[in-house]
């Protein structure tokens, strides 16, 4: 009879074990091979003197189809060509309530006088991408272009208005360094795409339109533990990437995209300070 307790005992401790692994991050955050392949150069901000391209960026997960992904994350730096391994989450799987998601970036953010949770702010992310990825599927006129750089600020400067002392930050930047052709008036821009998107996720974030943006958006985060295993001169973390399953842009953009990942071009996606620094 003792036998039998013991063994019992230890069967339900086992059953524990494999629950708890079933719930845990190891289940619910699986990894894949993130591969950075090129930019959008006909959205390319100070890109000659500070090396900032606006998303749409292009990559592939696990070698597969190329697809446009949206950089959330002026902080870090990326490079083209890149691969690392990535946690994979899809943004539908956060829940309101619940703890805070530990591989994903951003813990939360803080717009204007608005505090947003981990869900929350990945929502605003959502509807932000989506817009970016709208656009880029539109006919890109000058007009179309701008508007599309414009969304791209707004999701960094959710995420990273001020920045630190290393780190000027989306908003400090802007503010600092004007825009070349429209000077304050795309700062101004930055911030009502910005607060519009929060207004919409706050108000309504059980809409329709949220919830179809939320639900076609899958983050993916480093994993520093694994590192980086392809970059031209990376110097610190790469950056986190939202992919949206939407309509893909045109075959010929997407070739052209590969056959510059082909040609094994090396430059630096997001920002270099080397030119603001002089």
């Amino acid at each position: 009879m003792r036998n039998a307790t013991c063994k019992s005992w230890q069967l339900t401790v086992a059953a524990l074990f494999f629950a708890l692994l079933a719930v845990g991050p190891l289940a619910a955050q699986p990894t894949v091979s993130f591969n950075l392949t090129g930019v959008n150069t006909s959205d390319v901000v100070w890109g000659s003197s500070e090396g900032i391209y606006t998303s749409p960026y292009y990559g592939n997960v696990n070698g597969g189809a190329t697809i446009p992904v949206i950089c959330d994350d002026f902080a870090d730096n990326s490079y083209v060509p890149e691969s690392w391994t990535a946690y994979v989450t899809q943004l539908s799987s956060l829940s309101s309530s619940g703890p805070t998601d530990s591989v994903l970036k951003w813990s939360g953010a803080t717009v204007g006088s608005t505090n947003l949770s981990q869900t929350q702010a990945y929502d605003v992310a959502a509807v932000l991408a989506v817009d970016i990825l709208n656009l880029n599927n539109a006919a890109q006129t000058p007009q179309i272009q701008l508007q599309q750089e414009e969304y791209s600020f707004a999701m960094w400067a959710l995420f990273d208005p001020n920045g630190t002392m290393l780190d000027p930050g989306a908003l400090a930047w802007l503010n600092s360094n004007g825009y070349p052709s429209t000077t304050s008036s795309f700062y101004q821009q930055v911030v009502t795409d910005l607060n519009a998107a929060v207004t919409e996720v706050k108000t309504s974030p059980n809409s329709a339109t949220v919830t179809a943006d939320v639900n076609a958006v899958t983050i993916y985060s480093y994993d520093p533990a694994k590192g980086v295993s392809n970059c031209g001169g990376c110097s610190g973390p790469p950056q986190e990437f939202i992919a949206v399953n939407m309509a893909e842009p045109s075959s010929p953009a997407l070739l052209g995209f590969d056959l510059l990942s082909v040609a094994g071009l090396v430059f630096l996606v997001r920002r270099r300070f080397a030119g603001s620094a002089n």
